[in-house]
């Protein structure tokens, strides 16, 4: 058997401006300059920055104008999408596995992937975690980890071995975002890029800013992301109550991130856990000296003191570190022009290389066995 190029279909909930959606859409793009031929799939109509960007570069989207709630009617259209596009490969992310792998496996499709965006234990309900502990032991569905501790969590969770746990890194367009050259500063520019959800910790960060501006720091804090929720609320009527309006400012979900980061001096994500954050990819591209978490696939991408600050997601820690790079002009240039240096090990040529080489890997096994 000789394939060259495959049919890949890319399911996903929605194409909403996050992480794992944001890598989704970069291997969509990834896999068709590749010459592969690539159709995205979306579980609801939600149109987005991310949408536009699949559209203009030709790949073509459905979208299943999913129900809330239990939505029967979801199988039929996705059977029916499957049999149109005789697809090679059947990729999955997210929640949307058990929706997809029991019509992938009745219609025989041989390459079923899913990737893991996050912890184990913390990606899939327990129910869903059911039906992937039985796709992946019993239907040959592959789970992708994005990183060395996502893998561990995805054996300990389903009693897998690593070497039928491939590590796939996050990628991104890392060319797209100019590299910082000038380390000094008149209004120190703290940014944070991701949705507003506790595990974010955005109130902690508010918390540390009005701390170190009480003690004269002269800081501004820059917030993007969807903050239209109960979490933004609270985040955001705390900066009213304490009158930090003028020092920290939401920009919500932007289009076109190179603005923000050019704007900034340092970038924070002190996340309290995390999978491979693209932003974090984003902020390697910018030269951006970093402050984040030491938990999940950071620690793989990240070494403290070389190309990042690694902390614990508290607010001493937090504090201690944007003190620390205020005042040290040095360490901001070495820590940013080491991230820097790193950043095509993420680029979405090498993700969408390293995905390709899976889908072939069990195709040839598929093979052998028939």
């Amino acid at each position: 058997m000789t394939i060259s190029k495959l049919r890949i279909i890319q399911f996903i909930p929605e194409f909403i401006v996050s992480g794992g959606e944001t890598m989704c859409a970069n291997l969509c793009i990834g896999l068709k300059e590749k010459g592969h031929e690539v159709l995205a799939v979306s579980l609801f109509n939600y149109q987005s920055s991310l949408t536009e960007l699949l559209n203009n570069k030709g790949i073509e989207i459905k979208y299943l104008n999913k129900k809330p709630g239990f939505d029967i009617s979801i199988f039929g259209k996705i059977k029916k999408i499957i049999k149109e596009f005789k697809p090679d490969v059947i990729h999955t992310h997210l929640y949307i596995l058990n929706y997809v792998m029991p019509i992938a496996n009745n219609l025989g499709i041989k390459v079923k992937i899913h990737t893991v965006h996050s912890v184990a234990s913390r990606e899939q309900s327990s129910i869903r975690k059911k039906y992937a502990y039985y796709a992946y032991h019993y239907k040959n569905v592959k789970p992708i980890a994005l990183s060395k501790e996502i893998q561990k969590t995805i054996c300990e969770e389903y009693k897998l071995k690593e070497e039928n746990v491939p590590i796939v890194f996050n990628g991104e367009d890392t060319n797209h975002i100019k590299k910082k050259e000038d380390y000094s500063f008149k209004t120190f520019n703290i940014l944070h890029i991701g949705r507003f959800v506790e595990l974010k910790n955005q109130l902690m960060i508010v918390e540390v800013i009005e701390r170190l501006i009480n003690e004269g720091l002269n800081i501004k804090m820059t917030f993007t992301g969807n903050y239209e929720n109960d979490y933004g609320q609270k985040v955001r009527e705390y900066v009213k109550e304490r009158r930090l309006e003028s020092a920290v400012v939401f920009k919500g979900i932007v289009n076109g991130i190179e603005k923000v980061f050019s704007e900034a001096d340092i970038f924070v994500l002190p996340s309290k856990f995390e999978g491979m954050p693209m932003t974090i990819i984003e902020a390697m591209s910018a030269a951006m000296p970093i402050i984040a978490s030491n938990v999940g696939g950071i620690k793989d991408m990240l070494t403290n003191d070389y190309n990042a600050i690694l902390i614990n997601p508290n607010k001493e820690e937090l504090y201690k570190a944007i003190k620390e790079l205020y005042f040290d002009i040095k360490k901001r240039e070495f820590l940013g022009n080491n991230a820097y240096k790193e950043k095509d090990k993420y680029s979405r040529e090498n993700m969408a290389s390293a995905y390709e080489s899976e889908y072939f890997k069990i195709l040839k096994k598929g093979a052998e066995n028939d």
